[in-house]
């Protein structure tokens, strides 16, 4: 039973670590605009996923978020963006980049802890 909480554990920091820096490779390296949301559609019930105008190197892009929200944002407002200079259809709004940094942080923590405890504070 140790092996497989060990594995879990593993598999679960190795995710993380994977978004983690995937997440701040976006935050860092990414380029900073600000997008207007033109609309938004509720793709399944409960999820809405919204269409965004922004102008990145003087290009003007449209692109949908990944990432399905409660609420629909109302059309006309803007958030701030972090954007992908590969690709620029890849953005992510920064106030939940950072909130979703933290808690992959937080993931990573947890897990090594888990198995650190597991591999040489239980015997069984």
């Amino acid at each position: 039973m140790r092996e497989v909480v060990i594995a879990a554990a593993a598999f679960a920091a190795l995710a993380a670590l994977f978004f983690f820096v995937k997440k701040l490779a976006l935050m860092i390296g990414g380029a900073e605009a600000v997008a207007e949301i033109v609309s938004s559609r509720e793709r399944k019930q409960g999820e809405y996923v919204h269409t965004v105008e922004y102008e990145l190197d003087g290009k003007k892009i449209t692109a949908e978020d990944k990432t399905g929200y409660s609420q629909a944002i109302p059309a006309g407002e803007t958030r701030r963006i972090r954007v992908s200079r590969k690709n620029p259809e890849i953005f992510e709004y920064a106030d939940t980049l950072r909130l979703h940094i933290i808690a992959l942080a937080a993931m990573e923590v947890l897990s090594v802890l888990m198995i650190v405890r597991f591999a040489f504070f239980v015997t069984e």
